[in-house]
């Protein structure tokens, strides 16, 4: 089989590097098959998160471009659309765009458009677009209705001469679990901080609002700061520092933190040193997924850690067994720090 690539596809090739090739079994120069398509987002796929792709699309019969749909498997909630621009980077390190659709919208499973005709690739530059080949920029933000399933796309485009071509994507496993980013918990030593999480709400509250709100036993474990010394049942002397605890701990905790009248769950606490790319923000490229959460053990009764550190982490198993999670530990400061929380229903 002879690979033969035109200038018209090239745009196409050079924005998805080696995932985009065009090639023919020797009938002309515009037989090919595209080598489809790049998904942007990596790690799990999460109710709520979005994923980008890359879709190529390019004529086959000489004729520019008309139009283009793409149909997921369920609706995507508000904010799937596909950009108007297309973009290339050049050998100057410089990214660049072009307006090349138009009429975009997204209705129920489908998002479509037109290409903007008459376009021709700039001569002499190393990359670049035509109305002939371009690179859809494409988000879809996944729905409760996908949790658990599967996920696949459908592109499919038209020319101005009237070829329809059509390709789908892999199949994506969408988890059963949530997650929640950027969670600042503080310490200031009044009840308007937020200090209290909920992992059933996936929300942080002050003692103020689990008051008012009546949230006691919703709660799964607090936030506290203390560089003093507190003495353990057994007489040693430790600083808790940055500290995680379950409402039912009472040797890091006092009732200041947990006034006698709330309900205290006892919940599991534990530290792991697990990497997860969407709660840190940036490499390794691990992730915790469903399954990891399923399987985890849990070696004793721990309701509390001390002396947190940044980049670590700690699982975590609701007292009615409900809800496991990971909580990432992103930033420690002073009487302050932000975490990240995936969370798994188990019953």
């Amino acid at each position: 089989m002879k690979r033969n690539i035109t200038i018209k596809y090239l745009a196409v090739f050079g924005i998805l590097l080696a995932l985009v090739t065009f090639s023919s079994c020797k009938k002309n120069q515009d037989d090919y098959e595209l080598i489809k398509y790049l998904k942007n987002t990596y790690g799990t796929n999460i109710v709520g998160q979005q994923i980008d792709f890359r879709f190529a699309i390019a004529s086959n019969d000489n004729s520019s471009l008309k139009n283009f749909e793409i149909a997921a498997t369920y609706a995507g909630e508000t904010g799937t659309i596909a950009d108007t621009k297309c973009y290339w980077t050049l050998l100057d390190g410089k990214t660049y765009n072009k307006e090349m659709l138009t009429g975009i919208s997204t209705n129920g499973k489908i998002t479509s458009g037109s290409i903007i005709d008459d376009i021709e690739w700039e001569t002499g530059k190393v990359s670049g677009y035509s109305s002939k080949a371009v690179t859809i920029m494409y988000s879809y933000i996944i729905p409760e209705e996908a949790r658990g399933k599967k996920l696949q796309f459908n592109v499919k485009y038209t020319t101005e001469n009237g070829s329809v071509q059509s390709y789908s994507t892999f199949e994506y496993n969408v988890e059963n679990m949530d997650i929640a980013k950027d969670i600042v918990l503080s310490d200031p030593g009044n009840n308007s901080s937020k200090r209290y999480f909920s992992i059933s709400d996936l929300k942080a509250y002050s003692k103020d609002e689990v008051e008012t709100q009546n949230k006691s036993a919703n709660i799964d474990f607090v936030y506290r700061y203390n560089t003093n010394a507190i003495i353990t049942p057994g007489g040693n002397s430790i600083t808790i520092s940055n500290c995680i605890a379950a409402p039912s701990q009472n040797i890091y905790l006092n009732t200041d933190y947990v006034p006698a009248n709330w309900t205290k769950n006892a919940t599991l606490l534990e530290s792991r040193k697990w990497d997860d790319m969407q709660l840190k923000g940036n490499t390794p490229n691990s992730y915790v997924t469903d399954m990891d959460l399923q399987n985890v053990t849990f070696n004793g009764t721990n309701l509390g850690l001390y002396g947190l550190k940044k980049d670590f982490g700690i699982i975590l198993q609701t007292q009615d067994r409900k809800y496991r999670a990971y909580i990432y530990l992103k930033v420690i400061g002073t009487g302050t720090i932000t975490i990240g929380v995936k969370r798994l229903k188990i019953m």
